[in-house]
């Protein structure tokens, strides 16, 4: 049995894992229990904070031949990795080979290699039932795939529903269908797990009291999305399940399911979510009137806080209310009820939207159980102190909402974490040579090859006579009409036909699912056909099936467009490129010490600069965190296991003040006083940590008991510090945060809140505590620290923007004034001691960002290449972040974001190959001015002037072919190879 990195679960999570572990060379077997992989995010269209989609921001990299750079709501490909669905683990076996897990799969009915996603079977099935899918707002056929733009493209049969008529039996071309089929057992070696199964929305079924399943205009989040999306039920437009008309008033209801007696956790990305689907109504519909009821506005992430912002100015209204129920006048109309200054008030909608929450299902608890690790009460994983994505069980990590409920960006870093720690360290892919034919590419002689899909194609589309017009094309040596090119042993026969008439470039009109274009390339390479001198023509989904009428035309014409480009085309082979194995790690704090031990234990060489005399950064003033781990004990084991690697050199009192280079062979300038030194790397992590605001308001700085929570945090640790003196204590809380000067939440202020409140009332009882706040930003879990605080007699009292606390001295007494909101009068308190919740802001970063190439966001933290998908990778290759310098966070988020950082990095460490895809830009040097447009026009940092010379270059490993160089350049030098200009002429000729 071969040994392979298992992950469990298809979502984003187990893609990003399963494509982290696979680019770093490991053999990756990716299950997933239902028909199709893409998980929760199948269903969405795009996500906040950009309202875009993005997903294909997680694929590799460098995109080859052998790893298909496409939208991955078209398909998922990649050589290493081996997909299952409907497959799920029996058990587990602990032997000395490894892990022996048990697999159990569950019959599709279909076969997946020779199913090829013609559509004839749903046309003819005569049976359907509600679409779980589309939320049941739709119906499915018997057979079916999971939806129009489903990762997974091979049908499968609902056994539930068949009839076993057999008429899809007899229509299918390739003989795929058996509904015999039975489930199967296998076993497998897993050397590693990476748990990734996601998470369900819960069902608000059980909650009476909003009505849904009962009232028809009464949707959930999800539902709601599936209504409008692009592939939804209603395709972009707003209207009401009841009778299909567009509603003018709309309400969205948070923490359905969540913060409540069954499930005390917040479910974390749940008012973000709602952010979006409000924004997602006013584009369909400006005029149509959208509420929000909330408890907290939970905009704690990066860039959230101006989501918010942007969104409330586009009319939508914030309600700060618990709703008690939801019911229905006559009319249809949905009346939410809620209570405002004691008095119960009721608003009419046409239509109501629960944003419902993350929860852990009943097959995923028993998953965890069969596993062995550790879970809690709600049926997440408990994972390790600080490093929550370790399980309690060797090698087997998690990733995602597994742990607690997450949103995509903290499920995309947790999952490069994962794939990174889940590799062996001394495995290497080996790339093998490749044959070559032995053919003069400067004659060009076409081979055309035309599917007929086993009828499908000619169905729509009279092949025979674009076959008859083909071979009257000059140079066309060759032209058939071939059935299921896809099928055994056809593309043996193509490749002697090629041989035999001495074809030099090759075009194939076919279906487009991923695997039949890595099938005939992989054939291609096999035989030795360079792969620049072929183009794949989507005949049946772009033509066939995309047009009403003159199909044929389209046909010769997109035929005759790929020959033009074909015609001029050279045989390039890609850009290769090696990684160097030796890092720097700018910053010696804890994300940039985390980073680099877990780079030596890759027996990466690394070097840590810090401009401080110490390392250890920000932590060193904390003493726990609000989990109760202990901040210190952490550290202090850190900074002994670095003290003591041979692998990791710490450069003190030391900056960076240069960096030249591309990823994998960067060479950065240091400097330590009047000495400088050149370290060659093959990668950069930047860990340079932030700061901690410094306030001028709240009279601080007039009253030494006016001091900050890290200052509170101090005392409390200090045996010395008189509890006992110190009976009444005041919080405030967005202290240089969520401002118009600090546009985001600083996301660990009302943590270090509640757990200094809590530590204050283990060792003083009697003390009374009140927090000023205006939304607790207990996201997840920690949500049960705030409820535990409550409980404990905190008070907790919010109050408005704009409404701030007002704070004076007199006397030496502290005197704080706040509006109550409930009572709806003002409030004055005389703490003991006030303590101010200072934010987090960035160091200024402008120099090292200049020094590095690389992008700042507008609140000057680091920015990152994609806010979902590739949040802690710059834009430039071989460049990545961690920690403060990225985006405020806690501990937690440093060491994961650290561990992804040094998982991405370690791409350009190895010493194994860097394929760079075909068609990157190249300079005609003879033609170059020197003017450097290009250069301010590239994003990437992939060309710079040559000094000498006094022309622009390339870095190819940085280039990813978008061709703004090429669009700006006044003399014609910049080019992107195999797009020559007489081939983009030819082709637009050919089209017109």
């Amino acid at each position: 049995m071969e040994k392979r990195v298992v992950v469990v679960g298809g979502g984003i999570a187990g893609l990003t894992a399963a494509l982290s572990a696979a680019e770093l060379g490991e053999r990756v077997l990716l299950i997933e229990n239902s028909p199709s992989i893409g998980g929760m995010l199948e269903r969405l269209d795009t996500w906040f904070i950009d309202d875009a989609c993005g997903m294909c921001q997680i694929l590799p990299q460098f995109s080859t031949d052998e790893k298909l750079d496409r939208c991955l709501r078209m398909d998922f490909y990649h050589p290493l990795i081996d997909v299952r669905t409907l497959t799920e683990v029996k058990s587990v076996e602990e032997k000395k080979k490894g892990m022996v897990l048990t697999l159990r799969r569950l019959p599709r009915y279909v076969d997946e290699i020779k199913c090829t996603g013609c559509r004839l079977c749903e046309e003819v099935c005569p049976e359907e039932a509600p679409d779980p899918f589309d939320k049941e707002l739709s119906k499915h056929k018997a057979i079916h795939t999971l939806y129009t733009g489903s990762l997974t493209k091979t049908y499968y049969i609902d056994k539930a529903i068949c009839t076993e008529c057999g008429k899809c039996v007899e229509v299918c071309p390739t003989k795929a269908i058996d509904l015999n089929q039975k489930e199967s057992e296998e076993k497998i070696i897993a050397t590693s797990i990476i748990l990734s199964a996601g998470f369900s929305e819960i069902n608000p079924s059980t909650l009476s009291s909003f009505g849904y399943g009962k009232f028809k205009n009464v949707l959930t989040s999800l539902d709601f999305e599936r209504l409008v999306s692009r592939t939804g039920i209603h395709g972009g437009d707003v209207k009401r399940p009841s009778d299909g008309n567009a509603p003018s008033r709309i309400g969205i209801i948070q923490c359905v399911g969540s913060r409540d007696k069954d499930r005390e956790y917040c479910s974390s990305a749940c008012c973000m979510y709602a952010l979006k689907e409000a924004r997602k109504i006013k584009e369909i519909s400006k005029d149509t009137d959208v509420s929000i009821y909330y408890m907290d506005l939970r905009a704690f992430g990066k860039g959230h806080y101006r989501y918010f912002l942007e969104t409330e100015k586009m009319g939508i209204q914030f309600k700060n209310f618990r709703i008690p129920s939801v019911t229905e006048d006559s009319a249809g109309n949905l009346l939410i009820k809620y209570e405002e200054d004691g008095k119960m008030k009721t608003e009419t909608y046409d239509l109501v939207i629960l944003s419902t929450g993350q929860e852990i299902n009943k097959e995923t608890k028993k998953l965890l159980d069969i596993i062995g690790v550790k879970k809690d009460e709600y049926g997440f994983v408990t994972g390790k102190e600080f490093e929550t994505f370790k399980t309690s069980k060797k090698n087997v990590y998690v990733a995602g909402s597994l742990v607690e409920p997450k949103d995509i960006e903290n499920s995309v870093i947790e999952a490069r974490a994962a794939g990174f720690l889940a590799t062996d360290k001394g495995f290497v892919a080996v790339v093998q040579g490749k044959p070559s034919l032995d053919i003069d590419y400067r004659i060009p002689k076409f081979g055309i090859f035309i599917c007929q899909c086993g009828g499908v194609i000619t169905k729509d589309l009279d092949t025979s006579k674009i076959k008859k017009d083909l071979e009257d094309y000059p140079d066309v040596s060759i032209v058939e009409e071939i059935d299921l090119i896809c099928q055994e042993n056809r593309l043996d026969e193509i490749m002697q036909k090629v041989k035999e008439n001495g074809i030099t470039r090759i075009i194939f009109a076919t279906c487009s699912p991923a695997k039949y274009e890595v099938l005939i390339r992989n054939e291609i390479a096999r035989y030795g056909f360079k792969q620049a001198m072929v183009e794949i023509l989507s005949l049946r989904e772009h033509i066939a099936w995309a047009y009403d009428y003159g199909k044929e035309e389209v046909a010769l014409q997109r035929i005759h467009v790929l020959m033009e480009k074909l015609r001029l085309a050279v045989p390039e082979e890609p850009t290769l490129g090696k990684g160097f194995p030796k890092a720097v790690v700018i910053g010696g704090g804890l994300a940039g010490m985390v980073s680099a031990l877990n780079l030596s234990k890759k027996d990466i060489s690394v070097h840590i600069i810090e401009k401080d005399k110490t390392i250890g950064g920000n932590a060193k003033r904390l003493s726990e965190t609000l989990e109760g781990e202990n901040v210190q004990k952490y550290l202090t084991h850190i900074i002994k296991d670095l003290e003591k690697d041979k692998n990791i050199t710490s450069h003190l009192e030391t900056e960076v003040i240069s960096l030249v280079g591309t990823a994998g062979d960067f060479v950065v300038e240091i400097k330590k006083g009047d000495k400088k030194e050149h370290i060659t790397a093959g990668a950069v992590i930047v860990a340079t940590g932030a700061e901690e605001y410094s306030p001028t308001e709240y009279s601080y700085g007039k009253n030494e008991k006016i001091i900050t929570q890290r200052d509170f945090e101090s005392k409390l640790s200090n045996s010395q510090f008189p509890i006992s003196n110190c009976q009444s204590v005041v919080m405030i809380q967005c202290v240089g945060s969520r401002n118009d000067e600090h546009p985001w939440c600083s996301k660990v202020c009302c943590s270090d809140a509640i757990k200094n409140a809590l530590l204050l009332k283990e060792k003083n009882k009697d003390v009374d505590i009140t927090v000023l706040y205006r939304d607790m930003m207990s996201y997840g879990k920690k949500e049960l620290k705030f409820k535990e605080a409550r409980e404990k007699g905190i008070n907790f009292l919010r109050f408005r923007k704009d409404e701030e606390p007002q704070v004076s001295v007199k006397d030496k007494k502290i005197e704080v004034t706040v509006k109550d909101l409930v009572l709806d009068r003002e409030l004055q308190f005389e703490p003991d001691m006030l303590v101010l919740s200072t934010g987090i802001v960035p160091h200024d970063n402008r120099a090292l960002c200049e020094i590095l190439g690389v992008s700042l966001d507008e609140d000057g933290f680091f920015k990152g290449a994609n806010p979902k998908f590739r949040p802690h990778e710059s834009e430039k290759p071989g460049i990545f972040f961690a920690g403060l310098c990225r985006s405020p966070s806690g501990i937690r988020d440093a060491v994961t974001e650290a561990t992804a950082a040094a998982g991405n990095a370690y791409l350009f460490l190895r010493e194994a190959p860097l394929i760079q895809r075909r068609t990157i830009s190249e300079v005609i040097e003879r033609w170059c001015s020197g003017c450097e447009f290009c250069v301010d026009a590239c994003t990437f940092d992939a060309r710079y002037l040559d000094k000498e010379k006094k022309v622009v270059m390339v870095r190819e490993l940085n280039c990813v072919g978008c061709g703004n160089c090429v669009s700006v350049c006044p003399s014609g030098a910049s080019k992107l190879k195999g797009l020559k200009d007489r081939q983009m002429i030819g082709m637009i000729d050919a089209s017109v």
